[in-house]
Parts: structure tokens; sequence; C-alpha cells
């Protein structure tokens, strides 16, 4: 049985749409996997009784929302490895924390905007992802995903005007703007495979739906990272120490 410990749901029952997150993330693996809405040391034994919200941010919106956010990607991701999961998943398409997340443990840390992104530079030679809306997003530094020729596959990045909160609530108009968008950066940007950086799109599940309507591949962060979660465990693969060397005091 392969554990996978997905970085959200704090202690006590899940709400609904944490449940139906979680549904969304198993149905993605293969059978032997388990995937928990996983909260810190003890959270999957507070499941039973009335549910509470956990204190939380409620969305990530800006980079400063990011960093605020890493100290608890830290701590669950240690306890996590404590109870004896193999594989962690960060809960942000954004990947805050990811290094630091992988210095602090030898199982493997993924990030979904990491694996989306892998996924569609082997699929595909130039890919865009779209993004809720943020204050200065135009200034985003690219990191392109280069093969061997000088190929930058990660092209662009198209914010379709609305937040992650008006994600949530406006699952009908995020379709039609991620449609919008996606048509643009195939006509606009030449791409031929189209991901997002935010989760609460993932979490709308329509990318086998917008595919086939842009003609084009759209890989789901949320359902890429399962995989490739799976996969490390399944050969046995983790991030290197030489890369990601574990802090003097954690050792």
């Amino acid at each position: 049985m392969r554990k996978i410990a997905f970085l959200a749901g704090g202690q006590g029952p899940l709400s609904p749409v944490l449940t139906e997150r979680h549904e969304i993330l198993q149905s993605a693996a293969n059978p032997g996997t388990q995937v928990d809405m996983y909260g810190g040391l003890c959270s999957m034994e507070t499941r039973k009784g009335i549910y509470k919200p956990k204190s939380s941010m409620g969305s990530i919106e800006s980079l400063y929302d990011e960093y605020l956010a890493v100290p608890y990607y830290l701590k669950t991701t240690i306890e996590a490895e404590q109870e004896g999961y193999d594989a962690v998943i960060l809960s942000c398409g954004s990947d805050p924390g990811l290094d630091a997340a992988r210095e602090s443990v030898r199982i493997p840390v993924i990030g979904p905007g990491d694996s989306s992104m892998h996924m569609c530079s082997l699929i595909g030679h130039r890919f865009c992802r779209l993004a809720t809306h943020r204050s200065g997003r135009q200034r985003l530094n690219l990191r392109p995903y280069e093969v061997h020729n000088g190929l930058q596959k990660w092209v662009s990045i198209r914010d379709i005007g609305l937040t992650v909160i008006d994600v949530r609530e406006k699952p009908e108009e995020t379709y039609e703007a991620c449609l919008s968008q996606g048509r643009k950066a195939i006509e606009e940007d030449s791409v031929d495979a189209i991901t997002y950086s935010c989760m609460s799109i993932s979490f709308l599940n329509f990318d086998e739906k917008l595919g086939k309507e842009l003609g084009v591949p759209v890989v789901n962060p949320a359902k890429a990272a399962v995989r490739i979660a799976e996969m490390c465990i399944d050969f046995g693969l983790t991030h290197s120490k030489l890369s990601y060397p574990t802090p003097k005091r954690l050792s």
C-alpha cells in the first residue's frame, strides 16, 4: 500500500469541499494507493465528530501569502514522514516552500506546479500556464523548462482575470475564462499544451472537457502530482540530498 499525504485538512472531519477534493485525488491514483488529506500529527485520527474549520489563510493570492504558508508546509511535511507516509504533495500550485520541504525530509515531496509543467514538457514543445489574477503577475520570472537544444517550453502565463476565491465560487465563469485564455495561448503563443498554476482550478476537474474543446492536452496539476508521487514510490526514488541537504538543525 502506497501512502501519500496531501497537505490539507487540519484536525477533525473534512469539510464538504475537502471531501470532494479528496475524491478527485483518490480517483487519480492507481489501485493500492491511499491518498490522505493530511493536516499534521494525529489529524487522521480525529476525523469523527462535528466538522470544525481549521485556522487558515483561506486562499493563497500573493507571494506574501505563499511565504506565510511555508511554515505550515514544513511542519506537516516533517510530521507526515514521522507518521510513515511514503510521499508528500503540497496543496498549492505555486509549490511554496518546495525546496525547503525537500531539505526537511527524505521521502519524496511533490509540487503540483512542477509536476504539471514537467508533464507538459514531455508531451509538447510549448506550453502555457493559466493563472488566477494577482497584482504583479506580469513581473513573475518564468523559469523556462528547456530541452537540450535550448528550446524554451514554458512560453506564457495567462491571467484568467479571477481570484482563487472567484474560482471556487464561479466554476462556470472560470471554465469560460480558461477556454478564452487557452484559445489565445494557442493562437498567439503557439502553445500545444496547457496547465494551471492554481489548485482550485485543478479541483474543478474540467481538464478533459477543456482539452477536447481546445484540441490540445490539458494537464491537471493535482492528478499529475499523484501519479508522479506514485512513480517515485514504486521506483524507490526521492530528491537528491546533494541538492537538498538536511539542515544541521534537523540532523
